[in-house]
């Protein structure tokens, strides 16, 4: 009989280290399920931040002396704006072609970058 509890003893202490084995992978499992989490909510809010801004019509108002997002000749492209001086006037920098500003039809509207991502958190 005590043979029989030997193995009852054995079988209790294997199902314990299981059951704590479980429970650990659980907890690590817990773990990357909570950073993943952060980092969805995080590019969420990312996200929401940057669309709650609108575009502005460059007939409206035109950006300061830095690079935004431009809708030029119908497509979303980076583009500097810049104020120029007294020989060549305000101007657009789109992939180092100049523009002048009064060119409204090809530059229509304007919006800051949103900020970039937090990469490696």
């Amino acid at each position: 009989m005590s043979s029989e509890q030997s193995e009852a003893e054995k079988a209790a202490h294997l199902w314990e280290y299981t059951n704590f084995e479980w429970r650990e992978h659980q907890e690590l499992k817990f773990e990357k399920l909570e950073k993943l989490r952060r980092t969805i909510e995080l590019a969420f809010l990312a996200g929401a931040a940057w669309a709650a801004q609108r575009w502005v019509r460059c007939s409206e108002r035109l950006p300061g002396d830095e690079e935004v997002l431009i809708v030029w000749k119908g497509v979303v492209c980076t583009g500097w704006y810049m104020e120029g001086d007294e020989e060549m006037g305000a101007y657009w920098d789109i992939s180092g072609r100049a523009m002048p500003v009064t060119n409204l039809e090809e530059v229509t509207h304007w919006m800051n970058k949103p900020a970039a991502p937090e990469v490696g958190k």
